[in-house]
């Protein structure tokens, strides 16, 4: 069910993004609008990578089931496998733009984000539907999260905890979010009362 639900909601991300490019984004002889994912697809977090990739695909398949946007038809080009890596990001972006990508749904790690946002800054229009960090979406005005940062996510995490008193100690993967871990080592932030 959590899958579904993510999924839908990629794929309203990606619908809404996409209706939202004016038309001067397209080539002239174009009748496609070409869609790049960055995420991984291989290795430790392909889960996330390949979420994100399947959500893209089924927007893109909807979008053009119901005729496109604004007369075109929406391509998702393979995914670029970053495994996690920011220079592997960088360099799937890179052989994404010879593709002829027109915007980018990704990356979806934050350390990748921040570095593709680096390189794409205002060429390129980028939503990332996963990326935390608070630096993830910072280069450029053409750059969008789909989520909330790592600091919303841990305070109204801890909130949330402590009003319901659903626990008294809270254990967390520091790898995934260290923000998440940092916050959550406060016990006043958590507001968990004993």
């Amino acid at each position: 069910m959590k899958t579904w639900k993510k999924a839908l909601s990629l794929t309203a991300a990606v619908a809404m993004t996409a209706t939202m490019m004016p038309v001067s984004a397209f080539a002239a002889d174009d009748e496609t609008f070409k869609i790049g994912v960055i995420g991984p697809m291989t290795g430790d977090n392909a889960q996330y990578g390949l979420g994100v990739y399947h959500a893209a695909q089924v927007a893109a398949e909807e979008i053009n089931a119901n005729g496109g946007f604004n007369g075109y038809n929406v391509e998702i080009l393979d995914a670029g496998d970053d495994q996690a890596d920011p220079e592997k990001a960088v360099n799937a972006y890179n052989d994404l733009l010879d593709k002829g990508m027109q915007m980018l749904c990704g990356t979806v790690t934050s350390g990748s984000c921040i570095a593709v946002g680096a390189e794409a800054a205002e060429d390129t229009f980028l939503f990332t539907p996963s990326a935390t960090a608070v630096d993830s979406i910072t280069s450029g005005s053409n750059e969008f999260r789909m989520c909330f940062t790592d600091p919303a996510q841990g305070t109204k995490s801890a909130e949330f905890i402590g009003k319901h008193k659903l626990a008294t100690k809270v254990c967390l993967n520091s790898t995934v979010s260290p923000f998440l871990a940092t916050i959550c080592k406060k016990p006043a932030l958590l507001q968990i009362s004993n």
